[in-house]
């Protein structure tokens, strides 16, 4: 599908919101049957500004939900209507029917399948709007608030150090025995989001079905290996080696190497442009993350998730030379998630480090004797270039 331009003028409100909603009753008097309370993420994409959809989670014990809506905006106003409602049963990662949902759970839950969206008001940064439904004879109604993780102003580096500080840093590091990931950007200017997301994208089982199914067939016509989308052990290597090779994707490239990081944040002497726009790089301690949070076995778990992953290199020279692994998520703000886990659990998972632009060339000729350059961490011909490039220019 051709990607719409929109003018300033008519260019359409699109993002994710994301939101608590509090337990709420029948409104019968007496009637003992409640909505649960939980999160949802509310999407609309760049690309279909009259479709929402919106994606529920209400605990562990509960299913999760996703709800599909044709939407109504007039400037800041906005009515819906739900026009599909399907449950994910996360413990056996599989989309699934309402009516088998219920099953499932031995008639515990029900679902408000035909919801109603009223008074809404949205913009860049807030949704506001009221909804009601009914269940057996019974009207429930209840307001979302959600607000976009996303901010405007960049983040603040936990520390900024010299070349040598970090070196200093990734031996101590080392000592502490603590496996961590790392991740560069050129710039400090922007936030952690993936390809995917910056397209102005967020309705992953569309990805699935649309996107995923034409990139399988590509990729299979000019590929030795045949990948199989809808086995789990080949979607992740497909996408991966997509993201190599500059097709979005929900994933997000980390190193296991402190020094592969850097050399991507430093490579690119042009990226920083102004004072203050340092390379800068993550610090994830993924391993806790894992242990401490939900994670996601199937792109469409609609709770919130960031799962890292590292996937078999298949087809993809490059993945080993970089110890790449990956994060996959439904969240458009990664780094506003983890700082918002992270106040709930009282814990640090992300730490950010900006180097100052001025220690690039003495920087990059440590890595070079390191052995970590472009003919390293590109095998053929575009590695050699870039290194010689680098070497000579």
């Amino acid at each position: 599908m051709p990607k719409i331009e929109y003018s300033k003028v008519d260019k359409p409100l699109f993002g994710q919101w994301i939101g608590k909603f509090d337990r709420v009753a029948s409104t019968l008097p007496g009637n003992p049957m409640f909505v649960h309370p939980g999160i949802a993420t509310f999407n609309i994409e760049y690309d279909r500004p009259t479709i929402g959809f919106a994606c529920i989670d209400q605990g562990n014990q509960i299913h999760g939900s996703r709800k599909n809506f044709t939407l109504k905006i007039e400037g800041n106003r906005f009515t819906g209507r739900s026009t599909a409602t399907t449950a994910f049963d996360w413990q056996k990662s599989e989309i699934i029917s309402l009516e088998e949902s219920v099953r499932r759970q031995n008639g515990s839950v029900f679902y408000l399948a035909d919801l109603v969206l009223h008074d809404g008001f949205i913009n860049e940064e807030t949704v506001t709007c009221k909804w009601s439904g009914s269940h057996s004879g019974n009207e429930f109604t209840g307001k979302f608030e959600g607000r976009k993780l996303r901010q405007n102003e960049q983040s603040a580096p936990d520390y900024t150090k010299s070349w040598e500080d970090f070196k200093r840093f990734v031996a101590d590091t080392i000592q502490s025995d603590r496996d961590l990931l790392f991740r560069s950007q050129p710039s400090n200017k922007h936030r952690l989001n993936t390809s995917f997301h910056r397209e102005g994208r967020y309705d992953l089982l569309r990805y699935d079905q649309e996107d995923c199914v034409e990139l399988e067939q590509q990729i299979n016509a000019t590929s030795t290996r045949q990948y199989d989308r809808n086995n789990s052990s080949d979607y992740g290597p497909l996408l991966s080696l997509a993201q190599h090779h500059g097709f979005p994707t929900p994933l997000l490239d980390w190193s296991k190497s402190p020094y592969i990081a850097a050399f991507f944040a430093l490579e690119n002497r042009q990226a920083c442009s102004v004072d203050g726009d340092n390379p800068r790089i993550y610090v994830f301690d993924a391993m806790a993350w894992q242990r401490e949070t939900t994670q996601a076995h199937h792109i469409a778990d609609p709770r919130p998730v960031i799962t890292p992953r590292e996937f078999p290199a298949h087809n993809n020279p490059r993945h080993l030379p970089q110890q790449s692994v990956h994060t996959y998520t439904n969240i458009e703000d990664i780094e506003g998630w983890i700082r918002l886990v992270e106040q709930q659990k009282k814990k640090r998972y992300l730490s950010i480090i900006d180097i100052p632009r001025s220690e690039r060339k003495i920087a990059m000729r440590d890595l070079a004797y390191m052995g970590v350059n472009a003919a390293a961490l590109f095998p053929g011909l575009d590695g050699i270039c870039r290194s010689l490039k680098a070497r000579f220019f």
